[in-house]
Protein backbone atom coordinates (compact mmCIF):
# COMPACT_ATOMS: atom_id res chain seq x y z
CA UNK A 1 0.00 0.00 0.00
CA UNK A 2 1.61 3.39 -0.99
CA UNK A 3 1.11 6.30 0.87
CA UNK A 4 -0.18 9.18 -0.04
CA UNK A 5 2.22 12.44 -1.40
CA UNK A 6 -0.75 15.27 0.07
CA UNK A 7 -1.52 14.03 3.58
CA UNK A 8 0.78 10.62 4.10
CA UNK A 9 -2.05 8.11 4.51
CA UNK A 10 -1.96 4.66 4.14
CA UNK A 11 -4.78 2.69 4.85
CA UNK A 12 -7.03 1.49 2.69
CA UNK A 13 -6.16 3.67 -0.64
CA UNK A 14 -7.17 2.52 -4.00
CA UNK A 15 -4.42 2.00 -7.00
CA UNK A 16 -5.37 3.13 -11.19
CA UNK A 17 -3.49 2.13 -13.55
CA UNK A 18 -3.27 4.95 -16.22
CA UNK A 19 -2.06 5.25 -19.71
CA UNK A 20 0.17 7.76 -20.74
CA UNK A 21 -1.67 10.78 -22.41
CA UNK A 22 -1.84 11.41 -25.71
CA UNK A 23 -2.87 10.45 -29.48
CA UNK A 24 -0.61 7.30 -29.05
CA UNK A 25 -0.69 5.09 -25.67
CA UNK A 26 2.42 3.78 -24.71
CA UNK A 27 3.03 3.02 -21.21
CA UNK A 28 0.91 2.44 -18.47
CA UNK A 29 1.56 4.08 -14.30
CA UNK A 30 0.37 3.32 -11.03
CA UNK A 31 -1.54 6.00 -9.22
CA UNK A 32 -2.70 6.25 -5.26
CA UNK A 33 -6.14 7.48 -4.72
CA UNK A 34 -6.21 8.29 -1.11
CA UNK A 35 -9.00 6.89 1.01
CA UNK A 36 -8.82 9.72 3.34
CA UNK A 37 -8.02 12.99 1.64
CA UNK A 38 -9.14 11.78 -1.91
CA UNK A 39 -6.20 13.13 -3.77
CA UNK A 40 -4.86 11.29 -6.96
CA UNK A 41 -0.36 11.12 -6.65
CA UNK A 42 1.53 9.13 -8.79
CA UNK A 43 3.43 6.24 -7.27
CA UNK A 44 6.77 6.28 -8.47
CA UNK A 45 8.19 9.24 -10.54
CA UNK A 46 9.36 7.96 -13.51
CA UNK A 47 13.56 7.59 -13.65
CA UNK A 48 13.38 8.88 -16.97
CA UNK A 49 10.58 11.88 -15.93
CA UNK A 50 12.65 14.53 -18.67
CA UNK A 51 12.25 11.98 -21.39
CA UNK A 52 8.68 12.09 -21.61
CA UNK A 53 9.24 16.01 -21.91
CA UNK A 54 11.06 16.06 -25.07
CA UNK A 55 8.11 16.71 -27.35
CA UNK A 56 5.86 18.55 -24.43
CA UNK A 57 3.54 20.67 -26.25
CA UNK A 58 4.42 23.25 -23.69
CA UNK A 59 7.78 23.17 -25.13
CA UNK A 60 6.92 24.14 -29.16
CA UNK A 61 7.05 26.87 -30.33
CA UNK A 62 4.37 29.27 -31.11
CA UNK A 63 3.48 32.29 -33.70
CA UNK A 64 4.49 35.21 -32.50
CA UNK A 65 2.04 38.17 -33.40
CA UNK A 66 2.77 41.49 -31.69
CA UNK A 67 0.17 44.70 -31.63
CA UNK A 68 0.64 48.00 -31.70
CA UNK A 69 0.31 50.17 -28.82
CA UNK A 70 -3.17 50.96 -29.40
CA UNK A 71 -4.02 47.45 -29.95
CA UNK A 72 -2.45 46.49 -26.90
CA UNK A 73 -4.52 48.77 -24.33
CA UNK A 74 -7.71 48.38 -26.13
CA UNK A 75 -7.10 44.17 -25.61
CA UNK A 76 -5.87 45.11 -21.92
CA UNK A 77 -8.62 46.93 -21.13
CA UNK A 78 -11.46 44.64 -22.98
CA UNK A 79 -9.76 41.36 -21.15
CA UNK A 80 -9.12 43.19 -17.05
CA UNK A 81 -12.93 44.94 -16.99
CA UNK A 82 -15.04 43.02 -19.16
CA UNK A 83 -14.06 39.68 -18.92
CA UNK A 84 -17.24 38.38 -17.82
CA UNK A 85 -18.29 38.72 -21.69
CA UNK A 86 -15.24 36.63 -22.80
CA UNK A 87 -18.11 34.23 -24.22
CA UNK A 88 -17.79 36.97 -27.15
CA UNK A 89 -14.23 36.71 -27.81
CA UNK A 90 -13.01 34.10 -30.32
CA UNK A 91 -13.08 31.06 -28.06
CA UNK A 92 -12.71 28.96 -31.18
CA UNK A 93 -9.44 30.10 -31.88
CA UNK A 94 -7.30 30.13 -28.75
CA UNK A 95 -10.11 28.76 -25.70
CA UNK A 96 -6.78 27.72 -23.36
CA UNK A 97 -4.92 30.67 -24.17
CA UNK A 98 -7.94 33.63 -23.41
CA UNK A 99 -8.64 31.50 -19.76
CA UNK A 100 -4.98 32.17 -18.58
CA UNK A 101 -5.09 35.59 -19.34
CA UNK A 102 -8.59 36.00 -17.64
CA UNK A 103 -7.45 34.07 -14.63
CA UNK A 104 -4.96 36.95 -13.34
CA UNK A 105 -6.12 40.20 -15.31
CA UNK A 106 -9.45 40.80 -14.03
CA UNK A 107 -7.27 41.23 -10.39
CA UNK A 108 -6.80 44.64 -12.17
CA UNK A 109 -2.88 44.15 -12.27
CA UNK A 110 -1.09 47.10 -13.47
CA UNK A 111 1.41 46.62 -16.54
CA UNK A 112 4.13 47.73 -14.17
CA UNK A 113 3.22 44.57 -11.79
CA UNK A 114 6.39 42.26 -11.11
CA UNK A 115 4.88 38.68 -12.78
CA UNK A 116 6.99 35.64 -12.13
CA UNK A 117 5.34 32.77 -14.38
CA UNK A 118 6.35 29.23 -12.95
CA UNK A 119 6.67 26.47 -15.55
CA UNK A 120 6.07 28.64 -18.80
CA UNK A 121 7.32 26.02 -21.34
CA UNK A 122 8.61 28.44 -24.12
CA UNK A 123 6.61 31.02 -22.89
CA UNK A 124 3.11 31.86 -24.52
CA UNK A 125 1.35 33.41 -21.53
CA UNK A 126 4.46 35.69 -20.61
CA UNK A 127 4.99 36.59 -24.49
CA UNK A 128 1.19 37.52 -24.55
CA UNK A 129 1.20 39.46 -21.51
CA UNK A 130 4.18 41.77 -22.76
CA UNK A 131 2.02 42.31 -25.98
CA UNK A 132 -0.65 43.39 -23.60
CA UNK A 133 2.08 45.48 -22.24
CA UNK A 134 2.98 43.90 -18.94
CA UNK A 135 6.44 44.71 -19.78
CA UNK A 136 7.64 42.96 -15.87
CA UNK A 137 6.18 39.81 -16.41
CA UNK A 138 9.05 37.15 -16.69
CA UNK A 139 8.61 33.06 -16.98
CA UNK A 140 11.09 30.50 -15.75
CA UNK A 141 10.64 26.87 -16.97
CA UNK A 142 13.67 23.63 -16.17
CA UNK A 143 12.91 22.13 -19.07
CA UNK A 144 13.38 24.65 -21.99
CA UNK A 145 16.46 23.92 -23.85
CA UNK A 146 18.02 27.11 -23.29
CA UNK A 147 16.39 30.58 -22.01
CA UNK A 148 14.32 32.51 -24.47
CA UNK A 149 14.66 36.31 -25.32
CA UNK A 150 11.43 37.37 -27.73
CA UNK A 151 11.47 40.26 -30.50
CA UNK A 152 8.39 41.89 -27.61
CA UNK A 153 11.16 41.99 -24.87
CA UNK A 154 9.22 38.41 -23.13
CA UNK A 155 11.94 36.61 -21.29
CA UNK A 156 11.72 33.24 -20.30
CA UNK A 157 14.96 31.56 -18.28
CA UNK A 158 15.94 28.13 -17.61
CA UNK A 159 15.53 27.78 -14.38
CA UNK A 160 14.09 26.42 -11.22
CA UNK A 161 11.93 28.54 -8.77
CA UNK A 162 14.77 27.94 -5.97
CA UNK A 163 17.16 29.78 -7.87
CA UNK A 164 15.00 32.91 -7.74
CA UNK A 165 15.95 35.61 -5.41
CA UNK A 166 13.82 38.40 -6.19
CA UNK A 167 10.37 38.94 -4.80
CA UNK A 168 7.22 39.35 -7.25
CA UNK A 169 4.22 40.49 -6.57
CA UNK A 170 2.08 38.51 -8.86
CA UNK A 171 3.34 34.41 -9.37
CA UNK A 172 1.41 32.11 -11.59
CA UNK A 173 1.20 28.71 -11.66
CA UNK A 174 -1.17 27.54 -15.32
CA UNK A 175 -0.79 24.06 -14.69
CA UNK A 176 2.70 23.63 -13.46
CA UNK A 177 1.96 23.13 -9.54
CA UNK A 178 0.63 19.38 -10.11
CA UNK A 179 4.07 18.12 -12.37
CA UNK A 180 6.44 18.75 -9.35
CA UNK A 181 6.63 15.67 -7.30
CA UNK A 182 6.75 18.08 -3.62
CA UNK A 183 3.69 20.28 -3.10
CA UNK A 184 5.25 21.68 0.58
CA UNK A 185 8.26 22.03 -0.77
CA UNK A 186 6.91 24.31 -3.71
CA UNK A 187 4.34 26.57 -1.86
CA UNK A 188 7.50 26.98 0.50
CA UNK A 189 9.23 28.26 -1.84
CA UNK A 190 6.12 30.56 -3.13
CA UNK A 191 5.95 32.12 0.15
CA UNK A 192 9.78 33.65 0.31
CA UNK A 193 9.45 34.35 -3.05
CA UNK A 194 6.18 36.29 -2.95
CA UNK A 195 5.75 39.76 -2.00
CA UNK A 196 3.97 40.47 1.28
CA UNK A 197 1.02 42.02 -0.12
CA UNK A 198 1.24 39.50 -3.41
CA UNK A 199 -0.76 36.96 -4.82
CA UNK A 200 0.20 33.74 -6.32
CA UNK A 201 -2.67 31.93 -9.04
CA UNK A 202 -2.53 28.63 -9.37
CA UNK A 203 -4.54 26.83 -11.80
CA UNK A 204 -4.47 23.13 -11.30
CA UNK A 205 -7.08 20.03 -12.65
CA UNK A 206 -9.61 19.38 -10.07
CA UNK A 207 -9.97 15.73 -8.79
CA UNK A 208 -12.89 17.02 -6.82
CA UNK A 209 -14.34 17.69 -10.29
CA UNK A 210 -17.71 16.47 -11.65
CA UNK A 211 -15.63 14.97 -14.67
CA UNK A 212 -12.50 13.23 -12.49
CA UNK A 213 -15.72 11.18 -10.31
CA UNK A 214 -17.46 10.99 -14.45
CA UNK A 215 -14.99 9.36 -15.65
CA UNK A 216 -12.35 7.89 -13.40
CA UNK A 217 -9.02 6.79 -14.60
CA UNK A 218 -10.04 7.73 -17.85
CA UNK A 219 -10.22 12.03 -16.96
CA UNK A 220 -7.55 12.99 -19.42
CA UNK A 221 -6.88 15.57 -15.73
CA UNK A 222 -4.59 12.80 -14.98
CA UNK A 223 -2.22 13.17 -17.63
CA UNK A 224 0.18 10.94 -16.90
CA UNK A 225 3.06 10.57 -16.42
CA UNK A 226 3.57 14.19 -16.19
CA UNK A 227 0.79 14.68 -13.38
CA UNK A 228 2.45 13.57 -10.28
CA UNK A 229 0.41 15.28 -7.26
CA UNK A 230 -2.87 16.03 -7.98
CA UNK A 231 -4.50 17.31 -4.48
CA UNK A 232 -8.31 17.40 -3.31
CA UNK A 233 -9.96 20.51 -3.35
CA UNK A 234 -10.83 20.22 0.54
CA UNK A 235 -6.99 19.30 1.40
CA UNK A 236 -5.63 22.19 -0.46
CA UNK A 237 -7.51 24.88 1.34
CA UNK A 238 -8.15 23.32 4.88
CA UNK A 239 -4.41 21.93 5.20
CA UNK A 240 -1.71 22.50 2.37
CA UNK A 241 -2.25 26.07 2.23
CA UNK A 242 -2.68 26.67 5.37
CA UNK A 243 0.26 24.71 6.83
CA UNK A 244 2.92 26.29 4.25
CA UNK A 245 1.92 29.60 5.82
CA UNK A 246 0.01 30.86 2.96
CA UNK A 247 -4.13 32.03 2.81
CA UNK A 248 -6.79 31.35 0.83
CA UNK A 249 -8.05 34.71 -0.89
CA UNK A 250 -10.26 33.36 -3.69
CA UNK A 251 -11.16 30.38 -5.58
CA UNK A 252 -12.60 30.33 -9.29
CA UNK A 253 -13.74 27.40 -11.19
CA UNK A 254 -13.39 26.72 -15.26
CA UNK A 255 -15.49 24.90 -16.62
CA UNK A 256 -15.24 24.88 -20.90
CA UNK A 257 -17.51 21.88 -23.07
CA UNK A 258 -14.70 20.87 -24.48
CA UNK A 259 -13.38 18.77 -21.54
CA UNK A 260 -16.13 16.80 -21.78
CA UNK A 261 -15.58 15.62 -25.05
CA UNK A 262 -11.87 15.18 -24.47
CA UNK A 263 -12.36 13.32 -21.53
CA UNK A 264 -14.73 10.44 -23.96
CA UNK A 265 -12.42 10.16 -26.18
CA UNK A 266 -9.27 10.48 -23.84
CA UNK A 267 -7.18 12.58 -26.68
CA UNK A 268 -5.53 15.55 -24.40
CA UNK A 269 -3.43 17.11 -28.32
CA UNK A 270 -6.91 17.61 -29.29
CA UNK A 271 -7.85 20.43 -26.98
CA UNK A 272 -4.40 21.87 -27.05
CA UNK A 273 -4.33 23.08 -30.33
CA UNK A 274 -7.81 25.00 -30.81
CA UNK A 275 -7.55 25.12 -34.90
CA UNK A 276 -8.41 21.73 -35.12
CA UNK A 277 -10.86 21.45 -31.97
CA UNK A 278 -14.15 21.33 -33.70
CA UNK A 279 -13.07 19.46 -36.39
CA UNK A 280 -11.90 16.88 -34.84
CA UNK A 281 -14.20 16.59 -32.48
CA UNK A 282 -17.01 16.63 -35.64
CA UNK A 283 -16.73 12.57 -36.50
CA UNK A 284 -17.08 11.40 -33.60
CA UNK A 285 -19.73 13.45 -31.63
CA UNK A 286 -23.14 14.40 -32.84
CA UNK A 287 -24.63 17.86 -32.34
CA UNK A 288 -26.85 16.69 -29.31
CA UNK A 289 -23.92 15.54 -27.37
CA UNK A 290 -22.16 19.15 -28.08
CA UNK A 291 -25.40 20.90 -26.93
CA UNK A 292 -26.03 18.81 -24.22
CA UNK A 293 -22.13 19.37 -22.93
CA UNK A 294 -22.74 23.10 -23.12
CA UNK A 295 -25.74 23.27 -21.15
CA UNK A 296 -23.37 21.36 -18.58
CA UNK A 297 -20.51 23.10 -18.56
CA UNK A 298 -22.88 26.15 -18.01
CA UNK A 299 -24.50 24.67 -15.00
CA UNK A 300 -21.20 23.36 -13.27
CA UNK A 301 -19.20 26.80 -13.87
CA UNK A 302 -21.63 28.05 -11.07
CA UNK A 303 -20.08 25.21 -8.37
CA UNK A 304 -16.35 26.15 -8.36
CA UNK A 305 -15.96 22.72 -6.75
CA UNK A 306 -17.10 21.00 -8.95
CA UNK A 307 -15.68 22.75 -12.48
CA UNK A 308 -12.74 20.44 -14.08
CA UNK A 309 -10.24 23.14 -13.44
CA UNK A 310 -9.68 25.55 -10.31
CA UNK A 311 -7.94 29.00 -9.41
CA UNK A 312 -6.99 28.97 -6.50
CA UNK A 313 -6.04 32.62 -5.33
CA UNK A 314 -3.44 33.00 -1.89
CA UNK A 315 -1.23 35.20 -0.65
CA UNK A 316 0.73 35.15 2.79
CA UNK A 317 -0.94 34.69 6.10
CA UNK A 318 -0.18 37.23 7.69
CA UNK A 319 -1.20 35.99 11.52
CA UNK A 320 2.23 33.52 11.37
Amino acid sequence: MSNCRVCENSNKNKTLVVKQTGIQYLDEFEYTQCSKCKSLTIKEVPTNIVDYYEDYYSLKPFPQIQYSRLGSYLKRLWLSRFHKLGKWLPLKTHPLDLLALQSVLFLGVSPQTKILDVGSGTGKFVYDLHNLGYTQAIGIDPFIKKDLIYDNGAKIYKRELSKISDKYELITFHHTLEHLPDLDACLKLVKRTLDLDGCCVIRIPNISSYSAMKFGRYWTGIHAPYHLILPSYEILINRVFPRNGLKLRMVRGEQLYHFFLSNIDNSFDLITDGSKMFREFAPIHTQKNVRDFKQLARTIRSTPHLCEWINYYVGHDKSI
